[in-house]
């Protein structure tokens, strides 16, 4: 078997209605997530959480997840994907994983506030500007 026909084979994996309901479904838990993100945080400027600093790094959290999802929700306009599409498919791939590194990095910036705040006794709300930075730039 030569490699050729491997790489042919992965290309194959799924058929074309099997690539749509993966799409389908894909997109459709990005439109629901979006929702949800959404509801979460208009109920945070509702309630006026925002005004806590620990609330501010959760909703950070909340619009990390936002951007992933709206990401997700773009993969429906991939279902009649045909060569001209490529651009738009990498564009969308790479919208993907830096949405997925800043949620990382947001969650990363949490846990160690959170841990600071817990363990170590100390606060650190100078660096409110820091973490968003990082989170943002660093992938």
């Amino acid at each position: 078997m030569d490699e050729n026909s491997t790489i042919s084979n992965c290309n194959n994996t799924f058929t074309t209605d099997q690539k749509n309901y993966i799409l389908i479904a894909w997109s459709g838990n990005g439109m629901l997530s979006l929702i949800m993100c959404l509801i979460a945080v208009s109920l945070v400027f509702c309630m006026r959480l925002y005004k806590n600093f620990t609330y501010r790094l959760a909703m950070y959290q909340i619009l990390s997840s936002l951007c992933l999802s709206a990401a997700e929700a773009l993969f429906l306009t991939l279902l009649n994907y045909n060569d001209d599409m490529y651009y738009a498919c990498k564009t969308i791939a790479f919208l993907m994983e830096y949405f997925q590194w800043i949620k990382l990095l947001f969650t990363i910036c949490l846990v160690f506030h959170l841990f600071c705040l817990a363990v170590c006794l100390t606060n650190f709300r100078r660096l409110e500007i820091g973490y968003v930075l990082f989170s943002i730039l660093f992938p």
